[in-house]
């Protein structure tokens, strides 16, 4: 059926339409001026913690949420009609449908006068009616459950059922048991078919793209210190589930020697130094954090976003030199300088531009030795990218042929071509930064895609394919803070079962030793206190797992500790429901399994 003209006239004629109004006005003042509270000359809210900026911002969002409620709605119904369905479509205000809420002790409940009008549609299927209640996500657009009641009944439906406006993921939204809920995805399939879904979804997409050019809005994150950890973990996600390419720079990479890589790379963890606490793992954290919250601007000048991933690799080549070099006497390995220090006899300290001519390293035929003194503050200037990505090799691009460097020190396993896939890697980087250095401001997002795609190769490659001892590993800070990985497990299971709501209706209950009696249990508390975090965003410890007893009224009645952790915690399940004649009852299961034995969480 052909209903791309809905589409068409609703989403990118309509409603975009009316977001270009809205962006007209905003940019005018006139949305802030008349009717609208948010005037730039009113003062701001002390409860507003985002400022003017942000109640100016949020008033828009909340003016274009609207609009793109009914486009969808609006479609939705044309749909309908397209389709032939028996329907019959019914309109109210939030605030008519709290009338139908019952008084309780406290006197009547109030609920929210909200200018939206919430869309029903009433739908007969095979001989039965179904309700469907056209919502956003969250529990706040429920409606109340009398006037469920009195939905189905007018409507003589067997059945109610939200839609909610979000792309799967629907049933995360609890609705008490109360009723069904469908993301819009589900209903459009059940109603009209996945061809359907797929268009309705193509244009949205438009629709959202050509939105956001007219808006040019975007949140922005600050990388503070409780967001940096959420941050971090979940670029170390990416960096693990990255499809890495499989031919690099022309060389291919076999089965084989892509397991070697991946055995140390991501089974043993080495990724972790990428978002770990060192200055290269840093920089490249920011570079990210740049690169999220600038994609898709246009007009700008990317050059910043690029250079923080090339000095992320310059800092990462310093590390794994001094990582790689630990075990081995001064001087046994050394790194060559440009031919202009050919002459020079000595590198002398220099910090902020001083230069300390009584602190100086042996120069010999433009050669330094590799020791640690090298990598001090006052000698680091002389280390560029150039000069570190030559300790590993070089390509002879005349000769078209590898110059290697420091190739005893990969691990057993990595082959030729691996190795000489680093070198044109490091090479192409080293000529891309000298580029975006010495020309124009760049412009373009698929170069600075380029930088990033290649920094993420080197990783990949070079933590993979070098030999590390435990010193080296703790040198580049893969294993991150110390700290009691199992308890810290159990204390984010505990708060995390402090929430938790079973299907079959219960909760989990715990027991301390292996021969606890089944009424002897304790609940989950949230946890008293937040997670001790470093600078870098990472946890270092966490409080303490907190429980109570069924009966007490206090926020938690026994805290656990590394001290005092029992030696086995047991979970089992408080199930509850009711019986044929209405009456409450509850049933315990007893302990049903070990999640925490000797210091080690077994979950």
């Amino acid at each position: 059926m052909e209903s791309n003209a809905i589409y068409e006239k609703n989403f990118l004629e309509d409603c975009l339409g009316e977001l270009k109004q809205l962006r007209l006005q905003w940019s005018s003042g006139q949305w802030c001026e008349g009717r609208h509270s948010g005037r730039l000359d009113n003062p701001t809210s002390m409860c507003s913690l985002g400022g003017a900026d942000y109640e100016h911002y949020s008033f828009i969002m909340r003016e274009s949420s609207e609009y793109v409620y009914q486009a969808i709605c609006k479609t939705i119904l044309d749909l309908v009609s397209e389709y032939g369905l028996e329907c019959k479509h019914l309109v109210c205000q939030r605030r008519e449908a709290y009338q139908y809420v019952d008084d309780n002790d406290d006197g009547p409940v109030v609920g929210l006068d909200r200018k939206r009008a919430v869309h029903i549609l009433c739908i007969e299927n095979d001989g039965g009616k179904s309700v469907f209640v056209i919502k956003e996500f969250g529990i706040g657009e429920q409606l109340p459950p009398d006037f469920e009641k009195y939905l189905k009944g007018s409507c003589r439906a067997s059945s109610l059922t939200y839609v909610s406006l979000v792309e799967g993921d629907a049933d995360k939204e609890d609705l008490g048991h109360r009723g069904n809920i469908i993301d819009v995805g589900k209903f459009l399939r059940d109603q009209f078919g996945a061809e359907e879904e797929a268009c309705f979804f193509d244009y949205f997409e438009q629709l959202k793209a050509r939105a956001n050019d007219v808006f040019g809005l975007k949140v922005t994150k600050t990388l503070q210190y409780m967001e940096l950890g959420g941050f971090r973990a979940d670029l170390l996600k990416n960096v693990r589930e990255r499809s890495y390419p499989i031919n690099v720079m022309g060389r291919a990479l076999t089965d084989g020697q892509r397991a070697v890589i991946e055995k140390h790379y991501l089974e043993e963890g080495r990724c972790r130094a990428t978002v770990g606490g060192t200055d290269f793992a840093t920089s490249f954290i920011t570079a990210e954090w740049l690169y999220s919250s600038l994609r898709g601007a246009a007009n700008v000048d990317l050059t910043p976003v690029a250079l923080g991933y090339f000095k992320a690799l310059e800092q990462f080549l310093a590390k794994l030199i001094e990582a790689l070099t630990f075990s081995e006497a001064d001087g046994a390995r050394s790194i060559s300088l440009d031919s202009k220090n050919k002459k020079n006899k000595k590198l002398y300290w220099k910090v902020d531009g001083i230069t300390d001519y009584s602190r100086w390293i042996p120069v010999e035929d433009g050669v330094v030795s590799v020791s640690p003194k090298l990598f001090a503050e006052g000698f680091r200037y002389a280390l560029n990218l150039g000069r570190l990505a030559g300790f590993f090799g070089s390509w002879d691009k005349r000769e078209n042929t590898l110059v290697p460097e420091n190739k005893d020190l990969l691990n057993s396993g990595i082959e030729d071509g691996t190795y000489e896939a680093i070198i044109l890697t490091l090479q192409s980087l080293r000529e891309m930064r000298n580029g975006y250095l010495h020309k124009d401001n760049l412009y373009e997002w698929a170069e600075v895609d380029k930088v990033r795609d290649e920094l993420y190769t080197v990783f990949y490659l070079m933590l993979g394919s070098y030999r590390l001892d435990e010193r080296a590993i703790a040198h580049l800070d893969v294993l991150g803070p110390k700290c009691s990985k199992g308890f810290d497990r159990l204390c984010v299971y505990i708060d995390q079962a402090s929430r938790e709501k079973l299907d079959p209706p219960g909760i989990p209950v715990f027991y301390f030793g292996q021969d606890a009696h089944p009424g002897d249990f304790y609940l989950a508390c949230p946890a008293d206190g937040d997670p001790v975090i470093d600078r870098f965003g990472r946890v270092v410890s966490y409080p303490g797992a907190c429980f109570r007893r069924a009966w007490s009224k206090t926020s938690y009645d026994f805290k656990i500790t590394v001290e005092n952790a029992p030696s086995i915690i047991r979970e089992g399940r408080l199930l509850f429901g009711k019986d044929d004649s209405g009456v409450i009852k509850f049933d315990l299961t007893g302990a049903e399994k070990t999640i925490f034995e000797k210091g080690e969480f077994l979950e």
